[in-house]
């Protein structure tokens, strides 16, 4: 799922700049090396955005190089991220007619500052959005239908017993 996605991909970037004091620390050949690295185990391209939205780091250079999708995070995901504090934001982009969905992420080091924001796009040709929305709703339903029920044995159980 989407999601699993981008927060494999935030986890494995987070360990390799657990120390990093800005995103200047990011800018590193030899963290350029751990990001293709990741980009190579997750199939995903990574492209990193200062925290004021701005990027600077992509492992498909020429998407940077020619600004395919522009200098500038995304607003709603830069109000998502920075203003409101989600932990990933989900949200739809286009490039030459072809609509993809782009999964964003914050990058905090050590102290708890942030880094960077992290992007990668997720393109799946049949993927449909509402039926990842269908499969957690009914994993919630199945969980409180079960709860509800070992509640009424339960109950049932701890009931006094009548005498005749």
């Amino acid at each position: 799922m989407m999601t699993d996605r981008i927060a494999s991909i935030q986890t494995m970037v987070a360990a390799r700049c657990r120390g990093a004091r800005d995103f200047t620390d990011l800018t590193s050949p030899e963290f350029s090396a751990a990001l293709e690295s990741i980009s190579d185990m997750t199939g995903s391209d990574i492209m990193l955005f200062t925290p004021s939205g701005v990027a600077f780091k992509s492992t498909t250079q020429e998407v940077l190089d020619n600004m395919l999708f522009g200098s500038r995070l995304d607003q709603k995901a830069y109000n998502e991220i920075v203003y409101k504090g989600s932990r990933y934001y989900v949200g739809t982009d286009n490039l030459n007619g072809h609509e993809f969905y782009a999964l964003y992420a914050p990058l905090y080091n050590d102290g708890g500052q942030m880094l960077a924001i992290i992007s990668s796009p997720y393109i799946a040709r049949n993927y449909d959005f509402e039926m990842e929305a269908v499969v957690h709703s009914i994993a919630i339903l199945t969980m409180f239908l079960i709860l509800l029920i070992v509640a009424i044995i339960a109950l049932i159980i701890g009931m006094p017993r009548r005498k005749k």
